[in-house]
């Protein structure tokens, strides 16, 4: 719920939610919490670049709010797909908040999977199944509307039927 009370308090941030339109929610955590210190990942095809915000450009931006610095470790090694989703569920038993969003050229344009791009969603949990085979991600969209995932494991996939016989998430 902290990404979106922090979403809402930084539209008055930024003078309304109409500011807001593709904007980086690791640049609002860093505005509106004070944390200098959060890990921001970036996925190539295969695997995960860690990076982190530019803090020494941030004030020269903050006339416009979505040029966000972001720099990219070099000389740390790619994070596989399994080590990052580790690292999420690490982040999720510390209560860490965090946020997930989706690159694009096109302002929040609807993919067929019901996902949006070029927009933030808050990042509530992540849990392992069926032995570690099987990792799934909580994500709200703070639009609380009906663009939402689609595919397996939505909220109205027959997978969710055949969990209580199949599946224990820890």
């Amino acid at each position: 719920m902290y990404v979106l009370l922090l979403e809402k308090a930084f539209a008055k941030f930024a003078g309304s939610y109409d500011k807001l339109d593709g904007g980086f929610p690791m640049f609002a955590l860093t505005v509106m919490t004070g944390c200098e210190d959060i890990a921001v990942y970036k996925r190539t095809d295969t695997t995960w670049q860690k990076g982190r915000i530019d803090l020494e450009d941030i004030g020269a931006r903050t006339k416009n709010l979505f040029e966000c610095g972001l720099s990219y470790y070099q000389d740390t090694p790619p994070v596989s797909q399994e080590e990052m989703f580790e690292r999420i569920k690490e982040f999720d038993e510390k209560n860490y908040i965090m946020s997930a969003d989706i690159g694009g050229d096109e302002m929040e344009r609807e993919r067929e999977d019901g996902l949006v791009e070029r927009h933030a969603y808050a990042l509530i949990s992540a849990k392992s199944c069926k032995g570690g085979t099987l990792n799934l991600v909580c994500c709200r969209n703070p639009w609380g509307n009906s663009k939402e995932w689609n595919g397996d494991w939505s909220d109205d996939s027959a997978l969710w039927c055949a969990r209580e016989r199949a599946c224990v998430c820890v």
